[in-house]
């Protein structure tokens, strides 16, 4: 980085500055992704994109009237070789996917920032969102409809222990267990999808495993766990300076937040949500 302030303002005002990086707290990432998109800026914004609807949509209106700018969202899991592996193992599936994403999330304390649904948005909106979006980029389509419930806080837990069901556009399921009451030597992520007489199991992106027509394979990660955070910058860059497609589909970004709104309001309503299409933003303001 060659630039760093703390409010933003010289940063996201500044004419020098193609693109910025937004590493605030939640609250903020809506406000200033949009003055820096008003700018004519790339943006690469931590993970969430918005806190609102109001937010999200003053995003995608000014994205519509300025088409320069790349925005980039934190979601560096479809980045990692493993996820990418996992996909390409299923890309002559003839049908739906199944997928089941276990996440081992870890106790975080009411009173933390995060927690706040003010300045943080709460663990689902977050950080949930990323493993919503990894199922979007696994199943090939967008999320369409979200049941979620959730255990009792108890006085110890904020919404943390939650499980969601997720039904894609194509008829590919997802169902989403994040939960922050269980042991941290146990690994943080399991993905496992069924489909086409396929089995996959991502292991902590440590570990890939697959079973097709009776044959089992393993890959295991050479080096580290690398779950796509390298490649995730390096792919918004080279976006940048050779024009190539936005590193993520604009769509994606919108839908893997419209969807963890809805997970919120299904625990709050004890009800299926649906996640509407794009077009309740409307036209692009003139």
């Amino acid at each position: 980085f060659e630039k760093v302030d703390i409010s933003g303002n010289a940063i996201l005002d500044d004419p020098a500055v193609n693109t910025v990086v937004l590493l605030t707290r939640h609250h903020l990432h809506g406000s200033q992704a949009l003055r820096a998109i008003q700018n004519g800026k790339n943006v690469y914004c931590e993970k969430p994109l918005a806190l609102t609807i109001e937010e999200l949509e003053g995003i995608y209106q000014a994205l519509q009237s300025h088409t320069e700018p790349i925005l980039m969202v934190g979601y560096n899991r479809r980045f990692s070789p493993m996820g990418r592996k996992l996909l390409e193992f299923f890309s002559d599936c003839p049908e739906p996917v199944a997928m089941h994403y276990t996440i081992n999330a870890g106790y975080i304390p009411p009173n933390h920032w995060t927690q706040d649904p003010a300045i943080g948005g709460r663990r689902i909106i977050g950080e949930c969102c990323h493993f919503i979006d990894m199922l979007q980029y696994i199943s090939r389509s967008h999320p369409t409809s979200v049941y979620s419930i959730a255990l009792p806080d108890n006085g110890r837990y904020n919404q943390d222990n939650v499980s969601l069901q997720i039904k894609f556009g194509n008829g590919s399921i997802g169902t989403i267990s994040y939960l922050a009451n269980g042991d941290k030597s146990y690994p943080k992520e399991r993905l496992e999808v069924f489909g086409g007489g396929k089995i996959a199991v991502l292991n902590d992106f440590r570990v890939l495993e697959t079973w097709d027509k009776g044959n089992h394979h393993q890959i295991k990660s050479i080096l580290r766990q690398d779950k796509g955070h390298s490649a995730s910058w390096q792919t918004f860059v080279n976006a940048i300076l050779e024009g190539a497609n936005w590193p993520i589909p604009m769509e994606d970004l919108f839908y893997t937040t419209l969807a963890s709104f809805a997970a919120v309001q299904s625990i709050q309503e004890n009800d299926v949500i649906s996640i509407p299409d794009l077009g309740i933003f409307g036209e692009p303001e003139k």
